[in-house]
Order: structure tokens, then C-alpha cells, then sequence
């Protein structure tokens, strides 16, 4: 006689049954990192919004936090990518770097095929950049603010600096290959025509702002000058 407290009860199930009854219950989705195209997403709106407080409020004036709150994110996603402000800042103006040489055709641009064509378009691109209102306020961000973005600022600029001469000394190379007396240093030679480029550009910035026009007129005036001095290369 079966016991009444287990009268209108199911019978407990066997092991398989048991099995079945766990397989048949949805997954619970695992919270994981982000996918690659997610990441990217993330790490452009952190610079973005980095940048843009930067620019408007200033280094100084910035609290991680806003920047967090303005990319959308949370802040220890943040702070995992970025434990300083200058960690941050160095991030934003190396992004920069990268859009800025593409912009001004340092990367992959069409070149002239005439030798001293190309220098000039090159010195050109390069002095026109310098002028560019958007690295001047970057500049003056970096300058006007702690001894840590001061040396980042410092850092930046030779990191510029290095690849605008890198890229003219091998259009240098070669370009002048077929001389009867090629360069001693092509290298040496970029560096000239830099120190000539940002030399002027520095002199004059202090008093006003250089025009594009003025920029491309005096960087022509820079090859001329060297092409005229070639055989001391």
C-alpha cells in the first residue's frame, strides 16, 4: 500500500532523466572580453573623447572620470587601458601622430617623379603640418601644463621630428643615386633641410600664426637653396 504523503508526487527521476532535465535548461551566456571590433571601438571613443576634453577644458582641468563618462565607458575599463592621465595623453597625441603624417602625405601620398619635385612636395606637406592649428593647440596643451606632459611634448615632437627626416633622407637616397657625386650622408642632409623647415617655423609662431601659403613658399625656397649647395652634400 503506497504511503499517502507521497500520493499525487512524481516519482524522483532517474540519473539520465536528470541529465536530460539540465540539458533541456537555456545556457546562461558567459560574460567574456570584447570581441576585437569591440575593443576598437572602446580604444577610438577613449581617444576621442580624450582629445576633445583636452583641446576644450584642458590637461590639467580633465579628471579621468569625465573622460570615462564622455567615451561611455566604465572607469576601470579605463583605467585598465590607461592608469595615468599622461599614459592617456601620450596615447592620444601617438594616434594623432599617425593621422597627421597620413593627412599630410607622409605615409602614402602621390609623389612627383621629378627628384627636386618630390623634395618639395615633401617639404611642403611637412611645413603646412607644423602650421596646422590643430598641433599648434596641441602644442601649447603640452607646453603650458605639468613637468610630466612637458616631457612628453619634448618626446612627441623628436618622435615627428625622426620620422619627417627619416622619410626625407630616403628620398634623398634615392634620388641621388645616379649623381656623380652622391651625398656623404643622406641622413645628414634631412636633417639640414628640417633644421631649416622648423627653424623658420619657430622663429615666426611666437609673433603670429604662418599662413598654408606662406609655408608652401618658403619650404620651395628651402630645396632651391639645397639643390644650389648639392655638390657640398
Amino acid at each position: 500500500m503506497r504511503d499517502k504523503s507521497t500520493l499525487g508526487r512524481s516519482p524522483p527521476p532517474v540519473p539520465a532523466q536528470e541529465e536530460l532535465a539540465k540539458a533541456a535548461k537555456p545556457a546562461r551566456p558567459r560574460i567574456g572580453r570584447p570581441t576585437v571590433a569591440r575593443s576598437e571601438v572602446i580604444q577610438q571613443a577613449l581617444l576621442d573623447a580624450a582629445r576633445e576634453l583636452f583641446l576644450t577644458v584642458g590637461f590639467d582641468a580633465t579628471p579621468m572620470e569625465t573622460v570615462a563618462a564622455e567615451a561611455g565607458v566604465s572607469k576601470s575599463t579605463l583605467y585598465a587601458r590607461y592608469p595615468t592621465k599622461e599614459a592617456l595623453m601620450k596615447a592620444v597625441v601617438d594616434d594623432r601622430i599617425s593621422i597627421w603624417a597620413s593627412q599630410a602625405g607622409l605615409v602614402v601620398s602621390p609623389m612627383p617623379q621629378d627628384f627636386k619635385d618630390r623634395l618639395r612636395h615633401i617639404a611642403r606637406v611637412i611645413l603646412t603640418s607644423i602650421t596646422s592649428e590643430e598641433i599648434q593647440d596641441f602644442n601649447r596643451i603640452l607646453l603650458n601644463n605639468v613637468d610630466s606632459a612637458k616631457d612628453l611634448a619634448r618626446a612627441l615632437f623628436e618622435a615627428g621630428h625622426q620620422l619627417a627626416v627619416a622619410r626625407l633622407a630616403v628620398e634623398i637616397q634615392a634620388g641621388t643615386h645616379d649623381f656623380p657625386a652622391p651625398p656623404r650622408s643622406a641622413l645628414r642632409v634631412a636633417e639640414m633641410m628640417m633644421a631649416m623647415l622648423t627653424g623658420w617655423h619657430e622663429s615666426h609662431r611666437h609673433m603670429r600664426r604662418v599662413t598654408p601659403q606662406e609655408a608652401a613658399i618658403y619650404a620651395d625656397h628651402v630645396v632651391d637653396v639645397l639643390f644650389a649647395a648639392r655638390t657640398a652634400w
